[in-house]
């Protein structure tokens, strides 16, 4: 069974992943890592305490702090939860820590950087470095329809590159487990208008058409609530993927498709989904020594 990992603070964007963190650890039945990072100079104290610095901060007082953010996420919810105070960068103890997960999950900002970032430097750099899947959580949109009962809807991008494949399958066993609906969302190039005349759109989008065949043959839907959606849109990859987040509860991309220079961790799509779509957003890492 694998575990999840989720990294905590005081900060908003934190307690947003908690939550997020906590359904998804109850949804798969799993046991939550909750790791709180910290440092000499990087204390915590947990919420609504105004301390800055303490000269005696240590191990215990973390720990402290931790028990003071989790009680109220956890009280009352059926999950194994281990807590963990680690002494190290935020970024590099939660790589360490999810390094045997099956899902680490960030918050987009954390209590550091500044306010007007939408994504922070350790969300960002967990993004680059992870070896297993991130979620990357804000907080939750107060118009996002979240009644209970509601069907909810995931969104996997999808294009010819090996992690996009993987993608695919985390989201069918995530719309599985959420009885959620599935759409599979490929956006074909348009040609350019400089040259109306030399474009075959109507081959390109044949083209287009055939590839999100192909990605979805191998794929078992059978036992999903309904078939996965085929949805193709001319259109550069990032903006037509925004655009169906806006009505989803989670899209799930491939952290680095078949554009850009190979030697990119994270592609630019990834990157410009996790930092603007407003619900969760899910990268699968391209390098992942589970799928070796």
């Amino acid at each position: 069974m694998e575990t999840i990992v989720v990294g905590v603070d005081e900060s908003k964007g934190a307690a947003a992943a908690l939550e997020w963190a906590v359904a998804e650890a109850q949804l798969r039945s799993c046991p939550l890592r909750v790791v709180m990072c910290w440092g000499y100079l990087d204390q915590h104290h947990g919420p609504g305490d105004p301390t800055t610095f303490d000269p005696s901060y240590g191990e215990q007082s973390a720990s402290l702090a931790l028990e003071k953010i989790l009680a109220p996420m956890i009280t009352g919810k059926d999950v194994a939860v281990e807590p963990r105070v680690v002494n190290d960068l935020a970024a590099r103890g939660l790589l360490e820590s999810s390094a045997d997960a099956g899902l680490l999950v960030v918050g987009a900002r954390g209590g550091g950087g500044f306010e007007a970032l939408l994504l922070g430097s350790v969300s960002d750099h967990c993004l680059h470095h992870s070896t297993v899947p991130v979620a990357v959580v804000r907080p939750f949109d107060p118009a996002h329809d979240r009644s209970e009962g509601r069907q909810q809807r995931i969104v996997v991008g999808i294009d010819a590159s090996e992690p996009s494949q993987r993608a695919l399958q985390w989201a069918v066993e995530e719309a599985r487990l959420r009885h959620a609906s599935l759409s599979a969302v490929h956006a074909w190039p348009l040609p350019p208008l400089v040259v109306p005349f030399v474009a075959d759109m109507p081959g390109l989008e044949q083209a287009a058409k055939e590839l999100l065949e192909r990605a979805l043959e191998p794929i078992d839907d059978s036992d999903l609530d309904q078939p996965i959606a085929r949805r193709l849109t001319g259109g550069a990859p990032a903006p037509v993927l925004l655009g169906a987040a806006q009505a989803a509860d989670l899209v799930v991309v491939g952290s680095r498709g078949l554009g850009g220079f190979k030697e990119l961790l994270l592609g630019s799509v990834s990157h410009r989904l996790a930092t603007h779509a407003r619900c969760p957003v899910v990268v699968i890492p391209h390098h992942d020594a589970r799928w070796r």
